[in-house]
Formats: C-alpha cells, structure tokens, sequence
C-alpha cells in the first residue's frame, strides 16, 4: 500500500506534517510518498517506533510486503545495469514511448467549451501557464507549472509559468 503524496495540504493542516506520516502507517501503508520535509517525516516516523506507537514489527511487515512484490517481480535476478547500458535499460526510447501511451490512457478532457484543443502554434504562440505551485515533487525538474511551460517551450510554444 503506497501514499500518493503525504503533502496533501488536507490532511497536513488537519494531522501536521509530523503526525501525517506516523498515521499512514498505523493505518497500513507500506510506502510514504512525498512528504513536504522529508526530515520531519524521518523523525516522526522514528520517535514513534522509539515510543512504541508503532512496532518495530509493523515496519518490518511493510518491508517484507514490499521486498516480496519486488522479488515477484524479478527485481532481484539481476538488479545491476552497467553504466555502458544505462541508456538501453533505463529511460529507453521504448520505455519513454509506453510511458507517454499510459498517460494518453489515463487523461480525459472532461469540457473544452471554447474549442481551444488541441493547442495550435499558429493560434495559440504564447501561453502562460498558471497554478499553485507546491514544493517540486521528488522525480521533476521543478515546480508542476514551470515544468508544463518548459515542455510547452519544447513543443515550439511560447510558454510562461505564473504560480
């Protein structure tokens, strides 16, 4: 069982950045997920196993689900790549491109009442990309509207990010 991302401003303003982590696990979470201050989260996470709150135990079931779907997986064949195959194995042309089918899959437009889709160059150069900015999610290169506008920039776009 995986958080999608402790930063979620909810349950930080309702439980606290250092509560947060502690009660995903009491409730069965094997995996935290971008947690706002990863420090926090570490030691909160710590002093609740130091206090007894959560066992040493229940972290070691996590462990263990996470280490037998890996290993379900073939994870741990042949974990290594050599430097020389970084390219063929991790982040590959193919893996890019079943990526990028899996997000097409899983994005729908719910309304477009001024016909503005798809984006067109020639109609639409400049666009300013706006949104509330949390801290750059762990894996990107930024902040969400600056990246969407550094892609946008790549498309041959125009692209300002405003959060």
């Amino acid at each position: 069982v995986v958080t999608d991302s402790l930063g979620m401003e909810g349950v930080r303003t309702k439980y606290g950045d250092d509560r947060v982590p502690v009660l995903a696990l009491l409730a069965g979470v094997d995996q935290l997920l971008n947690p706002p201050n990863l420090s926090v989260a570490w030691n909160a996470v710590l002093e609740a196993v130091g206090s007894g709150e959560i066992s040493e135990e229940r972290i070691d079931e996590s462990i263990l689900r996470i280490l037998r779907l890996k290993s379900g997986l073939g994870l741990f064949r042949d974990p290594f790549v050599s430097h020389r195959g970084v390219e063929r194995t991790v982040g590959s042309r193919a893996h890019r491109a079943a990526a990028d089918r899996i997000a097409e899959r899983t994005t729908t437009l719910l309304a477009d009442p001024g016909s503005l889709l798809p984006l067109s160059r020639r109609s639409h150069r400049n666009l300013l990309v706006v949104g509330a900015d949390p801290a750059s999610p762990s894996g990107t290169t930024g902040p969400p509207t600056g990246t969407l506008a550094h892609a946008f920039g790549e498309l041959g776009f125009r692209a300002r990010a405003l959060s």
